[in-house]
C-alpha cells in the first residue's frame, strides 16, 4: 500500500497543478486589447472559417471589395491541423462566449501537456522524479508564461512540439534506441503543431553541433566527414522537416490562390515571410520591412534579456518592454554562464543535448528579430533554456531528497502565487472586454432571426477595429461569414458604438437638406455596439426658431431637446433624448454629456455618460447645429415614483478638479451645473 501511495503522488501532483491552472483562469469571454486579444481573435477567426468548404484553410476576415464582390483577408499561415481541430471544438456551440471558453480550455490542456512533456524530458536528462517536478514547476511559474497560458494562439502547440522533438532526440542520444521511428514521428509532429516551423531550429542546431564534432575528429578524410554529415540523423530530420513544412504550407498557398485572385507575392504566407526575413531590420539586411522596424541589436538584446526574467523568474519581475529593468542583463548573463558552465562539464552526448535544448529557442528568437522584437509571447520558445538552467541547479541537490521535497513545496507555492497574481491583476481588464462578446452574440442572433446568412455590414470603427490593438481580427470571429463593407452604400446594416449613426451629425442654420439618422437599434439590449438596418434611416431637420437658450461654460449652447418616449416609463425601459447643440465660442476641450435620473432627494439613480455627439466638440465650427441622440436606461430596481431628468456637460479629463460646466445666466453669472429637463414617472 505504501508503494501504491508513492505511485499515486505523481499523478496527484499534476492534477493539483491542473486544478490551479483551470481554477485561476480568466473567467470572462472577452479579448484583452494587447497581444493576448490580438492572437486570440486571430486564431479564433481562422478556426471559425477552417471548414471543408474552404479546404480547411481558414481566413481572418471577409470584406466587400470595390467592385462589390467579397474578398478574404489573412489566410492561415500554419499547418491546418491545429486550426481545424480548434474549429471543430468551437462549432460545438453557437454561443460566442462559450466558444471562447472552450478554446481557452483547449489551451489549458496544451499548457498542462507541455508541463508533462517537460517533466519527462528532465527525467530523460537525468533528474530524479522529485527534482524534475521542482524544475518544471519553477520553469512554468513565470508571470509572462502564465499570463499567456490561455491565449488562443499557434505558439504554445509549437512549443509542445519542440519539446517532444527534443525528448525524441534525447532518447536517441542517451539510450541509442529505435532511431528512425521515434525521430520521424516526433519531427513530423513537431513541425505540424501550430507554428511548428519553429521546431526546425532544433534539427538545424543539432546538425551544426554534430557537424562540428565530426569535423573535429581526427583520421577522417574530407569525403568521410562529408558523408558522415550527410547521412546523419540530424541531416535527415532537418530535410524531412523542411520538406513536410514546405508541403503543408504549399497546400495553404494553393487554397488561398484558389479563393483569391492575387499574385503569389501577395499571398498571406509569402507576404509574412517577406516581412519577417531573418536577421535584418531597418538599415540591416532585410529589404522588406513593416511599419514598425525592429530595434537595433543592442536594444533588442536588452529587451530579450528582460523578457526572459519576466517569463521565467518564479516571482513577478517589475519591468516592461518599454522600460527594461537595469538588473535584467547581468542576471540573464549570470543564468547564461550557469547553463554553459553546466553543459560543457558533461559527457559529450549529454553536453550536446543540453546545448541543443538551451540554445535552439534562443537562436530562433535572435534570428527572427523582425517577428520576436514586437511579439513578446515568442519568448516562450526559450523554455528549453529555463529547463537547462533549473537542471544545472538541481542535479547536485537531488542527492538530498528532503531538501528537494522542501523545494517542491516552495515551487508549488510560487506557482500558485503567480497564478493568483496574474488572475487578480487582469480580472477586471478581461471583464471590461467581455461586453463586446455579448454584444456581438446578440448581433449574430438578430441577423439569424432575420434569415440573413451573409450580411454586408458597414462599421464606424477606425480600420474596422472595434477593439483597440486587436489587429482588427475580432470582427472576423464575431461576425463569422458576414462581410465588412468599406462604403455605406454597399451595406445592408450599420454597426456603431452609438445608438445612432448620422452620416453628417450637423446642420447649418437655414439649411434645407435634412440630416439622415439611424435611431432604431436592432439590438437594444447591447451595451456598446448596436446594429442598425440601412433601410431604417430617419430624417431630422432643425426645429423652427432654434436658438441657444442655455449656455454651458460660455462655450456650448443647447438650442432644443425632445424625448420621443412617454414620461410614463417602466423599470429596465430605455428612453432616447435628442438635443441640438452649437458652439457659441470655440470649445476649449472635448466635452461629454451626462443624462441623469435623480430621486426627489437629488441623488442619482441612473445615468448615461459619453462624448457629446459623434464629433469632438474641440473641432466644432460656428453656425452649425450638432445633433446628439442619447439613450438612458431606467434602472431595473427603480421603485415606483417621480424621478427628475437632468442634464450636465463636463470635461472628462478635468471632472474631478473642476466639476461640470456651469450654466451661464443672461447677466453673465454662473448658475447651476445641471439643467432640469422633465420628470419621469416610474410605474
Amino acid at each position: 500500500m505504501r508503494r501504491a501511495g508513492k505511485q499515486l503522488l505523481l499523478p496527484a501532483y499534476f492534477c493539483l497543478l491542473a486544478v490551479i491552472v483551470f481554477a485561476t483562469q480568466f473567467s470572462y469571454a472577452g479579448f484583452y486589447d494587447k497581444h493576448h486579444g490580438w492572437i486570440t481573435a486571430h486564431a479564433l477567426a481562422l478556426a471559425d472559417h477552417a471548414t471543408p468548404a474552404n479546404g480547411f484553410v481558414g481566413y481572418a476576415l471577409t470584406f466587400v471589395e470595390k467592385d462589390g464582390e467579397l474578398g478574404y483577408f489573412y489566410f492561415d499561415r500554419y499547418p491546418v491541423f491545429f486550426t481545424v481541430f480548434l474549429g471543430v471544438l468551437i462549432r460545438l456551440t453557437d454561443d460566442l462566449a462559450t466558444q471562447v471558453f472552450i478554446a481557452r480550455q483547449l489551451m489549458h490542456v496544451i499548457f498542462m501537456l507541455t508541463i508533462l512533456v517537460a517533466w519527462l524530458f528532465l527525467r530523460r536528462l537525468g533528474l530524479s522524479r522529485l527534482a524534475a517536478l521542482v524544475g518544471v514547476t519553477l520553469a512554468f511559474s513565470g508571470y509572462g508564461l502564465l499570463y499567456y497560458r490561455d491565449a488562443v494562439h499557434f505558439d504554445h502547440p509549437a512549443l509542445l512540439g519542440m519539446l517532444i522533438l527534443l525528448f525524441a532526440i534525447a532518447r536517441v542520444k542517451l539510450e541509442r534506441r529505435e532511431r528512425w521511428r521515434w525521430l520521424t514521428i516526433a519531427t513530423l509532429a513537431a513541425v505540424s503543431m501550430g507554428g511548428g516551423f519553429v521546431s526546425l531550429s532544433v534539427p538545424g542546431l543539432w546538425l551544426v553541433l554534430e557537424a562540428a564534432g565530426i569535423l573535429a575528429q581526427r583520421g577522417l578524410t574530407p569525403a568521410q566527414r562529408l558523408r558522415a554529415i550527410l547521412v546523419h540523423d540530424a541531416m535527415r530530420m532537418l530535410l524531412l522537416g523542411v520538406a513536410w513544412t514546405a508541403l503543408m504550407l504549399g497546400y495553404n498557398i494553393t487554397m488561398e490562390l484558389l479563393r483569391r485572385e492575387v499574385p503569389l507575392h501577395d499571398v498571406s504566407i509569402v507576404s509574412s515571410i517577406r516581412r519577417r526575413l531573418p536577421l535584418g531590420h531597418e538599415g540591416g539586411r532585410n529589404v522588406v520591412t513593416g511599419k514598425n522596424p525592429a530595434p537595433p541589436w543592442d536594444e533588442f538584446a536588452i529587451l530579450e534579456m528582460d523578457r526572459m526574467l519576466r517569463w521565467y523568474a518564479p516571482v513577478k519581475f517589475e519591468s516592461s518592454d518599454a522600460a527594461p529593468a537595469a538588473a535584467s542583463w547581468p542576471l540573464f548573463l549570470l543564468a547564461l554562464a550557469t547553463v554553459l558552465w553546466h553543459a560543457l562539464r558533461q559527457a559529450p552526448p549529454l553536453r550536446l543535448l543540453l546545448l541543443l535544448t538551451g540554445c535552439s529557442g534562443l537562436l530562433f528568437i535572435i534570428a527572427m528579430i523582425n517577428l520576436t522584437a514586437h511579439h513578446d509571447y515568442t519568448t516562450m520558445y526559450a523554455m528549453g533554456f529555463a529547463l537547462v538552467f533549473w537542471r544545472a541547479l538541481l542535479c547536485r541537490l537531488q542527492r538530498h531528497p528532503r531538501l528537494v521535497a522542501i523545494l517542491l513545496l516552495a515551487g508549488l507555492a510560487l506557482f500558485l502565487r503567480s497564478s493568483l497574481v496574474v488572475e487578480a491583476e487582469n480580472r477586471e481588464i478581461f471583464a471590461a472586454y467581455a461586453r463586446y462578446t455579448d454584444d456581438y452574440n446578440r448581433i449574430r442572433l438578430t441577423l439569424e432571426a432575420r434569415g440573413v446568412r451573409q450580411a454586408r455590414i458597414f462599421d464606424t470603427f477606425i480600420n474596422h477595429c472595434p477593439i483597440h490593438h486587436s489587429k482588427c481580427f475580432a470582427p472576423g470571429f464575431y461576425l463569422a461569414d458576414h462581410a465588412i463593407a468599406e462604403e455605406l452604400e454597399d451595406a445592408d446594416f450599420v454597426l456603431s458604438d452609438f445608438r445612432f449613426y448620422p452620416t453628417r451629425p450637423w446642420l447649418a442654420a437655414g439649411e434645407r437638406e435634412d440630416l439622415r439618422l439611424l435611431a432604431h437599434s436592432l439590438t437594444p439590449d447591447n451595451g456598446t455596439y448596436h446594429l442598425f438596418a440601412t433601410a431604417d434611416f430617419e430624417p431630422r431637420v432643425l426645429p423652427e426658431g432654434i436658438a441657444g437658450q442655455q449656455v454651458f461654460g460660455g462655450e456650448l449652447a443647447l438650442g432644443h431637446w425632445s424625448m420621443r418616449d412617454s414620461v410614463q416609463v417602466q423599470p429596465c425601459q430605455r428612453i432616447n433624448i435628442e438635443s441640438w447643440w452649437q458652439a457659441v465660442n470655440p470649445p476649449a476641450a472635448n466635452y461629454s454629456i451626462q443624462l441623469a435620473l435623480v430621486n426627489l432627494a437629488g441623488e442619482s439613480v441612473g445615468a448615461s455618460n459619453d462624448r457629446l455627439t459623434t464629433v469632438n466638440t474641440g473641432v466644432w465650427g460656428p453656425d452649425a447645429w450638432f445633433l446628439d441622440v442619447r439613450p438612458l436606461q431606467i434602472p431595473c430596481d427603480a421603485l415606483p415614483g417621480e424621478y427628475p431628468l437632468v442634464l450636465s456637460i463636463y470635461d472628462p479629463l478635468l471632472l474631478q478638479e473642476q466639476g461640470p460646466l456651469p450654466l451661464i445666466q443672461a447677466d453673465g453669472s454662473a448658475g447651476d451645473t445641471w439643467l432640469y429637463l422633465t420628470t419621469l414617472f416610474v410605474s
